[in-house]
């Protein structure tokens, strides 16, 4: 048998479950031509277009990184939301090949889910060896049920680097080797240039597993002397290349957005029942989106992991009274975790979190579902793997049902994900950029506003301006992010010829080579 064959033959759980989960998790809504693109013609499209900037901004269309292309004149508008520059050298790639900004948008989410999938395989194969326990874990971690929500949101796709952080963290931790703190710190900064929503995240997590690996290991840990000296030589390393990224969110921090509301912070943090309550296109748990959550943004708590994690869970509690410490470890951060992320009875531990510098930055508390499934996958492969240490016939029949079962417990119907087409996205940038080339009567005009008058979604319209002015090298007075200018809001909201003066005012903005688009 060759070496390929035998490597197919051992990890065969792996790429099994893997094409099974980009099955039920993209194609399923992209379809395999990739006509259809998960969320709506808003969220989607607004990271469409920051990534296709950052593309233009590599090979000089855009000079100023942070001044962008959109709400013009307004200054570093990139810092109201996650600028995702660590996805750029995939997505570059595409695009250098010749895919149009569309497909290669495709092609980039495509291929985060496959990283997100083999760097939590890796990892938990490294703590196993064990294949199958591996991939299950690998699994929950990239096409978990819990994630289904957040599949309208395409920035949460870019998570590969956590578990190549934890891979790292864990084995400084085991052998003391300064190398691998350094490539933990390394994992980090990647994180945070993919996103710094769930840099943050990770940052947190990982400060509740270094104090629970440390209270159930604190016996063969390293002398604490040692550690502490160790995280002060990588501190400055991990700052000097945080700054570059962190100067321009904290200025912007500093000033009112047009959105800055503390209850918004409230309602977005889930409650208990979050976790029963499920993605309303489970197969086999749709009866569970009915359960009841308190909040204003129901749909952002649609968190429910499947059965099997849960069982999965129930099992943790009984193994950690055995002192399984790998087992105990793992189910005290995750009780740490929800404990200061949870909403009960209008309390909340989250209010300390908040005064970490930069944590406000992670609007919404419910996706902190994304850091959860590292840890509840870690957790399955664990228990499946002490599990199959048991080599009577009914448990290796088990260990191999088991990836079929978990496929089936966190499979969706493909027609309850929100998805746009891709001829439709294409068809409205390109009705704008005729009547942008119909108004321009010269080739100089670099800025243009698009003035409409359709009140329902106007954000679409912003976006179409957006990607239009991606298309023709030109910047745009229109715009969409999380959050805006104090004085930009009546522009997002009316976009006529009123506002637009009052906008250009407010900025002392010579509107002389301004091109108005109808």
């Amino acid at each position: 048998m060759g070496l390929i064959q035998k490597y197919l033959v051992k990890h065969w759980p792996a790429f099994m479950l893997l094409f099974l989960g980009l099955y039920s998790s993209v194609f399923q809504i992209t379809g395999f031509q990739f006509q259809r693109f998960a969320g709506d013609l808003g969220d989607a499209r607004f990271i469409m277009a920051i990534v296709e900037y950052n593309y233009q901004w590599l090979i000089g269309t855009y000079s100023s990184y942070w001044d962008s292309f959109f709400m013009y004149p307004d200054q570093e508008v990139i810092s109201y939301s996650d600028n995702l520059l660590g996805s750029l050298p995939i997505y570059a790639l595409f695009r250098w090949l010749g895919v149009d900004y569309l497909y290669s948008f495709q092609l980039l989410i495509v291929f985060a889910h496959i990283l997100n999938f083999l760097f939590a395989y890796l990892c938990f194969y490294k703590f196993t060896s064990n294949s199958i326990a591996s991939a299950c874990g690998a699994f929950v971690f990239a096409f978990s049920l819990s994630l289904a929500s957040l599949y309208n949101h395409p920035q949460f796709s870019f998570r590969f680097a956590i578990p190549l952080f934890f891979l790292a963290l864990q084995s400084y931790l085991h052998s003391g080797r300064f190398k691998h703190l350094l490539l933990a710190g390394l994992a980090l900064l990647l994180q945070f240039y993919l996103g710094v929503y769930l840099g943050l995240f990770l940052a947190v997590c990982a400060g509740f597993y270094l104090f629970t690996y440390s209270l159930v290991n604190y016996k063969n840990l390293n002398p604490l002397k040692i550690i502490l000296l160790d995280f002060l030589k990588i501190l400055p390393f991990i700052l000097l290349f945080l700054i570059p990224l962190f100067y321009y969110y904290v200025k912007r921090s500093l000033h009112a957005g047009y959105y800055n509301d503390y209850n918004y912070y409230m309602q977005t943090i889930p409650r208990l029942g979050s976790y029963l309550k499920a993605f309303e296109g489970a197969f086999l748990w749709a009866p569970l989106n009915k359960t009841e959550v308190y909040s204003e943004y129901s749909w952002l708590h649609q968190l429910f992991p499947g059965i099997l994690v849960l069982l999965g869970l129930t099992a943790g509690i009984v193994l950690s009274f055995k002192k399984d410490k790998s087992i105990l470890t793992i189910m005290l951060c995750i009780t740490l975790i929800v404990s200061f992320t949870t909403y009960y009875e209008g309390h909340t531990l989250y209010g300390y979190l908040m005064k970490i510098p930069g944590i406000k930055a992670a609007r919404v508390v419910s996706r902190i579902v994304a850091l959860l499934v590292m840890f509840a996958g870690w957790l399955l492969c664990l228990e499946l793997d002490r599990f199959s240490k048991n080599k009577s016939k009914l448990v290796t029949l088990g260990m191999i049902l088991f990836p079929f079962l978990l496929f089936l417990d966190n499979y969706s119907v493909a027609g309850r994900y929100k998805t746009f087409g891709l001829q439709e996205c294409r068809a409205r940038v390109d009705t704008l950029e005729k009547k942008l080339l119909k108004a321009e009567l010269s080739g100089t005009q670099r800025v243009f506003a698009y003035l409409f008058t359709d009140s329902l979604n106007p954000h679409h319209k912003h976006i179409d301006a957006m990607l239009c002015a991606l298309k023709s090298g030109k910047k745009t007075v229109n715009g969409y992010s999380s959050s805006c200018h104090r004085y930009y809001g009546p522009f997002w909201e009316t976009h006529n010829a009123i506002s637009l003066k009052m906008w250009c005012k407010q900025m002392k903005m010579d509107t002389d080579s301004l091109l108005i688009v109808n």
